[in-house]
């Protein structure tokens, strides 16, 4: 019976032994929990990013140290920051204890700004780069704004360009300090770049609009055309679109600026486009027309007197400047064109008729004026008129000899406009000394039109009296400026031994003319003739001389010697009314 239990029992346990082991073979194993795609990359991110920064911040302490160079660790740091795998922010506190002990040593050189600046990534994070910029600049050598000059005045114009750009960076430059690196801008041929900044300097403060504006005229006049067009697009562009602008006073600068430099077609676009109601462009496109006429610009004079024609408002001026356009186009040989505008121009109006053979005159057509002057009406205007065809035919003495035996009432009735032309008829054919009674009989009336030339040749004649070679050549040279003949003139003087004052006054004469034909390389050479005859610049005897040399040495880009020689003319005549204009013009070129 024991024994029976004994093996039912071993019989049951087997039993029960082989169904777990049945089921333990038939059960499926329990599958752990697969980790995600972005987990994994997550997880591999973060173990890198911790990496980057260990080593990251163990370099800032070797670089702290001086234990790495600065070649090897600005590597390491473009390499964890333009991968963008590590955010500046997270970098910005080592960097800044980084810096500051460089500083603190007196070891955060330019030249260590410069390399921070080449990463994008730190010029681009505007409160990391100013933190950079305050540890800088309370270690340097001087004071910025003096670093700043040190390095524009001192020739060193690429250093200041990078200087001004690595401020404007941080937000560190204010609208006069935004003047000055307009100016540097330009001096590296960037000019797009400057008027943009100069706009920005006008943005933050009105009251230096004046000085912008000065300081582009005189830098953009080094641009060739192409880059003076370009700029000044940039900036119309941005001048225009500032609150509260005065887009009356930006169209004249434009224009001015644009016929200043020859670049006509712009100038006639700007004043197109914005006549404005209360300051209307039709009279200046009619000025600019007939400017271009004289000058044998036809093709600008038809374009002119076109845009004009439709925005002058009176019909005697509409009137006026359609017969500008008439002989624009007659002189372009488009006949069709000329025919419209001569219809347009109704001739039969007075004023057109004589500003129109005026314009004649000035330009050489004698032979078409003379038929317009027959047609006039006797009178004064005609009586002149006859007068300045004998001058511009070249017989000034045949338009004295004219005018004494004249018996025309309009001379009569208009005694002083007589006694003028006749003193200038006297001057221009060589009876210099003769007139001077003529001039002391004329009374003076200072609101006549006439009262500034009676003036100026009285003061030529008193300033001349005692040297009759000089005077006899100051009448022709007054002749050759009238009708125009600049060419002439200058040849005329190119041959005299110019000395002394007389010298200087004839150049300056000259050289007003040609300047103010915008011949201003000319009008330089016609001053360099008193000066290489009486032992150059030092030697200078006249204030006046001294101002005009150092203005058109301005407006030629020499402003360097227009500095030295301003100067000169405030510490030798000080009190001189010269000397407030060299102020004036010394203030503009900085």
């Amino acid at each position: 019976m024991t024994n029976f239990i004994k093996i039912l029992l071993t019989i049951i346990i087997s039993a029960c032994l082989i169904t777990v082991a049945a089921q333990s073979r038939t059960r499926r194993p329990s599958q752990p929990q697969q980790p995600s795609p972005e987990s994994i990359a997550a997880a591999i991110a973060d173990s890198l990013l911790d990496a980057q920064l260990k080593n990251f911040r163990d370099a800032c302490q070797k670089f702290r140290t001086e234990k790495m160079g600065d070649e090897t660790f600005f590597n390491l740091l473009f390499s964890a920051t333009d991968s963008g795998r590590v955010p500046l922010d997270v970098l910005k506190d080592s960097l800044a204890a980084v810096f500051s002990s460089r500083a603190t040593r007196g070891r955060f050189s330019n030249e260590l700004l410069f390399q921070l600046f080449r990463v994008e990534q730190f010029a681009n994070h505007k409160p990391l780069w100013g933190g950079i910029i305050d540890i800088w600049s309370s270690a340097a050598e001087m004071p910025v704004h003096s670093l700043l000059a040190s390095n524009s005045e001192g020739g060193r114009i690429p250093i200041a360009d990078t200087l001004y750009r690595v401020l404007d960076a941080a937000g560190r430059l204010e609208p006069h300090d935004l003047l000055r690196y307009g100016r540097v801008r330009c001096l590296r041929g960037d000019y797009r770049a400057a008027v943009r900044i100069y706009c920005r300097a006008i943005a933050g403060d009105r009251r230096i609009e004046h000085a912008a504006m000065t300081q582009m005229n005189q830098l953009l006049a080094d641009a060739d055309s192409a880059d003076k067009v370009a700029a000044l697009a940039d900036f119309r562009r941005c001048a225009l679109a500032l609150p509260d602008v005065d887009t009356v006073y930006y169209r004249n600068w434009l224009a001015d600026f644009y016929s200043r430099h020859g670049l006509f077609d712009q100038e006639i676009a700007i004043l197109t486009e914005f006549n404005m109601v209360d300051s209307p462009s039709g009279r200046r496109l009619a000025d600019a027309a007939r400017t271009h006429f004289t000058r044998r610009r036809y093709r600008h004079a038809a374009n002119s007197a076109s845009a004009a024609h439709g925005r002058l408002e009176d019909a005697d001026q509409r009137s006026s400047i359609a017969f500008v356009a008439y002989q624009a186009y007659m002189m372009l040989g488009v006949r069709d064109s000329a025919l419209a505008w001569l219809r347009l121009s109704d001739v039969a109006t007075k004023d057109a008729r004589i500003q129109g053979i005026a314009l004649m005159q000035e330009t050489g057509h004698l032979e078409e004026a003379i038929v317009f002057i027959d047609s006039l009406a006797p009178s004064l205007p005609k009586d002149t008129l006859l007068t300045r065809q004998r001058l511009f035919s070249g017989e000034p003495a045949r338009a004295l000899n004219e005018i004494l035996s004249s018996a025309s009432a309009s001379w009569k009735i208009n005694n002083m406009d007589w006694m003028l032309w006749r003193a200038r008829c006297m001057i221009f054919s060589g009876q210099v000394y003769e007139v001077a009674p003529v001039l002391d009989s004329i009374r003076f009336v200072s609101t006549w039109h006439g009262a500034s030339e009676i003036l100026r040749y009285r003061y030529w004649l008193q300033k001349l009296e005692n040297d009759h070679v000089v005077t006899g050549l100051w009448g022709r040279l007054e002749y050759m400026i009238y009708t125009g003949d600049l060419t002439a003139a200058t040849e005329l003087l190119r041959g005299q031994r110019l000395t002394g004052e007389s010298g200087e006054m004839l150049v300056v004469r000259l050289s007003r003319a040609l300047s103010g034909a915008a011949r201003f390389a000319e009008a330089l050479e016609v001053l360099e003739l008193a000066g290489s005859s009486s032992g150059g610049i030092k030697s200078a005897q006249s204030p006046e001389y001294l101002y005009f040399m150092a203005d058109i040495l301005n407006e030629t880009g020499r402003r360097d010697e227009a500095r030295v020689i301003a100067n000169k003319l405030l510490k030798e005549f000080p009190l001189d009314i010269f000397a407030q204009k060299a102020r004036i013009l010394l203030a503009r070129m900085q």
